[in-house]
């Protein structure tokens, strides 16, 4: 049993019209929602109904920006010059932001989506773009992204809070990253692998696709959803971390 553990536990939300009932539950199982913002997937009516909701709940708010690309639901990577991207990410920012102000509520981070975040792991001038625009926008916003990654190493740089990030439903690779979703078993949908893999984050520690054991940092774990069956295992994960005395909470930066 683990002792005297603390993690966030977090969720992507807003993303689909049709699952906004399986979202608002969501928001009473997590200590934090990553909401789109419009790149992806996600609209103004979307935004503050996810925001209020998680005001309600005392989640945690993050803004969920991406790539301009809803045909892809920002999946595929984009080639689209600096400037532009920077300004299509500001105003993502900006917008649910100010949503959050008008709702009487503190949008408290920014996680990039998608393709967006997976190329920032290792991109060092994306990364530098990203947390150049969450500094302009808010300093005191933090930054959530993979451990060990080129966004943590950029926003430390920077002076900006990071939250290192973990994932409940994904498959690792041996070199700490996610496993191409392209490749069979890389989303892990049976409870009983999520619920393996979230103990042994909470604690830093994961296994990869191939049976490597990685030390992985974290502070919050993802859980994402639109995996199948992901209200119904929230709802166990977050039964199972409690029983083993790990408490569910966002740990403010």
């Amino acid at each position: 049993m683990i002792q005297s553990l603390s993690i966030d536990l977090n969720a992507d939300l807003g993303e689909m019209p049709d699952a906004v009932d399986r979202d608002i539950a969501i928001l009473s199982m997590v200590s934090s929602a990553n909401i789109a913002c419009g790149g992806h997937a996600g609209d103004e009516s979307s935004m503050r109904l996810m925001i209020r909701h998680a005001k309600e709940n005392g989640v945690r708010i993050g803004a969920h920006p991406s790539y301009p690309d809803r045909a892809n639901f920002g999946r595929a990577p984009l080639a689209i010059e600096t400037e532009e991207l920077s300004h299509c990410l500001s105003n993502q920012i900006t917008t649910i932001m100010r949503i959050a102000e008008e709702e009487e509520a503190t949008l408290s981070y920014v996680k990039p989506h998608g393709a967006l975040y997976n190329q920032a792991m290792d991109d060092e001038g994306l990364s530098s773009l990203l947390v150049s625009v969450v500094k302009n926008i808010d300093p005191s916003l933090a930054i959530m992204g993979m451990a060990q990654s080129a966004l943590e190493k950029s926003a430390i740089g920077s002076d900006l809070n990071f939250i290192a990030e973990a994932f409940i439903d994904r498959a690792y690779t041996a070199d700490a990253r996610l496993q191409s979703r392209s490749i069979e078993g890389a989303v892990i949908t049976d409870y009983e692998l999520q619920s393996q893999q979230a103990l042994s984050l909470a604690s830093g520690k994961a296994i990869t696709a191939d049976g490597k054991k990685l030390h992985i940092k974290a502070q919050s774990l993802c859980i994402h959803s639109d995996s199948d069956g992901a209200l119904d295992n929230v709802i166990k994960l977050r039964e199972m971390l409690l029983q083993n005395d790990i408490v569910i909470a966002a740990n403010h930066a």
